[in-house]
């Protein structure tokens, strides 16, 4: 699949606007409830949202949302912009 050039943009004002993580998937199995939450850092202390709840999702599609987190989308992004570029330095 080809993307055209202004989907990069709007996802990276997605992931710019986003709740920066980290992200992490919690399973949830006595309800068959999956969950991603991310860790908000407050004065010092850790606290838990969730950010994604699905009454009988797949464990798959909560670990996958978990993972393309903003930082992650915005390093990807990079990438292919340097690529695209030819400034992309292993």
């Amino acid at each position: 699949m080809k993307l055209h050039h202004s989907a990069y943009a709007h996802l990276r004002k997605a992931a710019q606007e986003a709740t920066q993580g980290p992200w992490v998937a919690v399973p949830e199995d006595a309800d068959l409830v999956r969950r991603v939450q991310i860790a908000i850092l407050d004065e010092g202390s850790t606290l838990g949202s969730t950010l994604f709840e699905a009454k009988d999702a797949r464990w798959e599609d909560a670990k996958f949302v978990a993972l393309a987190q903003p930082q992650i989308v915005l390093a990807l992004l990079d990438e292919i912009e340097q690529r695209r570029a030819g400034t992309w330095d292993e």
